[in-house]
């Protein structure tokens, strides 16, 4: 679930080079800036996002989502003493699912504004509140 949600950031990421698809060079360019987004990164920028209380609340609940599912998918990978309950997975897909459905359904400027701060250096504020 938390690969989901950061494909949805690469997605975004991406969005506004689909009308460029025909143009030279477009895949090395697609595909260098699909992968960029940094796990580490991304789960800093939405703990940043988290405490704003300027930023859309799409976008905030996604943050959440993303950080929770990160931590869990470390837990699973590293832990092995780590149980997950079938309840408890069945309700994150649930909010999984709604949050991505959130950010796709988000005006599209907002949602690669929130993608490109999610991956930027910098710490400047994003427009997407």
């Amino acid at each position: 679930m938390y690969y989901a949600l950061l494909h949805a950031v690469s997605g975004a990421l991406v969005e506004p080079l689909q009308e460029m698809s025909e143009a030279p060079g477009f895949k090395d360019v697609f595909v260098s800036l699909y992968r960029k987004p940094e796990h580490s990164r991304i789960e800093r920028r939405s703990k940043e996002v988290l405490r704003d209380p300027n930023v859309n609340p799409c976008f905030k609940r996604f943050a959440q989502q993303l950080t929770s599912m990160r931590n869990k998918r470390e837990a699973a990978d590293y832990d092995p003493l780590a149980q997950m309950e079938l309840g408890s997975i069945a309700r994150d897909f649930q909010q999984v699912e709604t949050v991505l459905k959130e950010f796709w359904e988000a005006d599209a400027v907002s949602r690669v504004g929130f993608a490109v701060f999610l991956t930027a250096n910098s710490h400047a504020r994003t427009s997407s509140s």
